[in-house]
Formats: C-alpha cells, sequence, structure tokens
C-alpha cells in the first residue's frame, strides 16, 4: 500500500514524475503507473492501489479533465475523503470538473518551472498530503507560515528533529536570524540616528534661544544708550534755554 497514488494523464508524465520524486524524498510511499502495460492486470491493479493508498493526488490539466481514468480516480479519492488536487498545466482560467471543483487544487506550474520547498502551493499540498497520511512534519511544514518567527522555526526543529525537512527547516531559521540581526542592527542604528538628531535639534533650539536672548540684550542695551543720549541732550537743551533766558532777559 502506498502513501500517495497519483492520478495524471500521460502527457503530463514528465510534471508528475518531478512531484513523485519530490514526494518520495520526504520519505512517502508513491505508486503511479510508470513501467506498467495495458490490460486486465493493469485495470485491477490501479483499483487496488488507488483504494489502498492513503491519499490520491490528482494532477490536473486540460487532458486530464477529459480522462475517464482520471475522473474515475479522482471519484475514488472524493468517495474515501482523501483526495488532494494540484493544476500542472491549463490556462489559468482551467478548473477540475464537478463535483472535484469542491476540492482546492493548488497550482504547481510555476513551481515544476523552478521548484521550491517554500513555494506557497508547493506547501499547500504537503500539508494536505501530511494530514491524509499521517505525516505530522509534512503536514506541520506545509502549514508554517512565509513569515514564520524564528521561534515557532525552531519549535518545529525540536518536534521534527528526524524529518527529511529538517534542514529546509533549519536553513529558514538561519535565514530567519540573520534577518532578525539584521532588522536589530538596523533598528539600534535607527535609534542612534534618531537620538543624534534630537541631540543636534536641541543643541539648535538652544543656540536659537541663546541668539534671541543675546539680540535682546543688544537691542536693550541700544535702547538704554539711546535713551541716554536722548537724557543729555535733553539736559544739555534745558541748559541752553536758561542761559538764553538769563542772557536775552527772559525772566525780567
Amino acid at each position: 500500500m502506498a502513501d500517495v497514488f497519483i492520478s495524471y494523464k500521460r502527457d503530463e508524465r514528465s510534471a508528475v514524475e518531478q512531484i513523485a520524486a519530490r514526494l518520495n524524498s520526504l520519505g512517502l510511499t508513491i505508486w503511479f503507473d510508470a513501467g506498467m502495460s495495458a490490460g486486465e492486470s493493469f485495470n485491477s491493479e490501479i483499483d487496488r492501489e488507488a483504494r489502498a493508498a492513503k491519499a490520491i493526488l490528482v494532477c490536473w490539466s486540460p487532458a486530464a479533465r477529459q480522462s475517464e481514468w482520471v475522473n474515475a480516480e479522482a471519484m475514488i479519492g472524493f468517495e474515501q475523503k482523501k483526495l488532494a488536487a494540484c493544476y500542472v498545466a491549463g490556462p489559468d482560467n482551467f478548473s477540475a470538473p464537478t463535483p472535484f471543483n469542491a476540492t482546492h487544487a493548488e497550482d504547481l506550474r510555476a513551481w515544476l518551472a523552478a521548484p521550491s520547498e517554500t513555494h506557497s502551493g508547493w506547501k499547500s499540498v504537503l500539508r494536505r498530503i501530511g494530514q491524509l497520511c499521517g505525516r505530522s512534519d509534512v503536514e506541520s511544514f506545509g502549514a508554517l507560515d512565509a513569515q514564520a518567527d524564528s521561534a515557532k522555526l525552531r519549535t518545529w526543529i525540536e518536534t521534527h528533529e528526524g524529518s527529511p525537512l529538517f534542514m529546509t527547516v533549519d536553513s529558514l531559521l538561519r535565514a530567519r536570524d540573520q534577518d532578525d540581526a539584521e532588522r536589530a542592527r538596523l533598528e539600534v542604528e535607527a535609534r542612534a540616528l534618531r537620538a543624534t538628531e534630537q541631540a543636534e535639534r536641541r543643541a539648535r533650539e538652544a543656540d536659537a534661544e541663546m541668539e534671541h536672548a543675546e539680540a535682546e540684550r543688544r537691542a536693550k542695551e541700544r535702547a538704554d544708550e539711546l535713551l541716554g543720549r536722548m537724557f543729555v541732550v535733553a539736559a544739555i537743551l534745558g541748559v541752553l534755554a536758561l542761559y538764553a533766558a538769563d542772557r536775552f532777559g527772559v525772566f525780567s
């Protein structure tokens, strides 16, 4: 009994082989009809393997949608509640036929062109297959958020140390730690820059206050000087007035 039975149309054999190899590298046993020849034994073996598998992964494409075999295998997965699905070919508006369109199918077309363990569609497929096959490491890896913090990644590593995905998550953790360290460094630099800017602003404000006080002092000195001069002029004028009055007998 295989963990995963893969249903597909032979037009997409290369894509299926790629998917099967990745799943197999995770320690999952895979069955698809590679190497089999058509005949009565072919039909009975497919039916037996599909019903015995823990999960049926249907690789949808326009050709698969038209295939009676693929639809029959998908129906086994649908009825036994062990159906997983993905798109491997077709236009953007392509969808699986009824009733299989009720099961979400992940788009793996871009993943097939550039496979990555962290591709969101691939992780969703892993989450579903891990759930169906009782592989908590695969399921929980698929459920890891793209922005999972270091604490969540460390918890996963501690829980699933023996998983084939260990190195993948460890690499994610290292990258996350580097990002966190870089973010912390930038935050320290930003705080230091803000502190410097605040100190410079306070210094400018203090200088401005000092300049303002100095300007007021100088203005007061000028006003006092002007007032003094005006007093002297007034005094001189007073003396002159008294002199004139006395000289010309103004008061006689």
